[in-house]
């Protein structure tokens, strides 16, 4: 674990590094275009991959959902495993910005960002 002024990020293991870099770059141009087309609205991860943009096949993040799988767990900890790894993710997204600075909170148990 490695603390950025009072924020804790995790690694994500189990992702080569090619993978990792394609989820980052991927969730990078996520959180932009939320940006421009919501301007200062909050958002979490659900809201970028959430909803009618669930289904992570054609996405990169399936990467997150085959690690979980591999590991014989079930449908449901599979989902949330990724989703988990997913959040860590975006997470070094937003703290890596050198454009923007972006604020954080936790809201109902869900991490969020504008």
């Amino acid at each position: 674990m490695i603390v950025k002024g009072n924020q804790k990020l995790r690694k994500v293991y189990g992702l080569t590094d090619i993978e990792e870099e394609k989820i980052v770059s991927f969730l990078k141009e996520d959180v932009h275009k939320w940006r421009k087309t919501h301007n200062s609205d909050w958002f979490a991860l659900r809201d970028l991959r959430g909803g009618d943009k669930a289904d992570w096949a054609p996405t990169p993040l399936i990467a997150l959902y085959k690690k979980h799988k591999s590991k014989n767990k079930t449908e449901p900890q599979v989902r949330a495993g990724a989703k988990h790894d997913a959040g860590w993710l975006l997470k070094w997204v937003i703290f890596d910005d050198k454009k923007f600075r972006f604020e954080t909170e936790i809201k109902d148990g869900t991490r969020k960002y504008r």
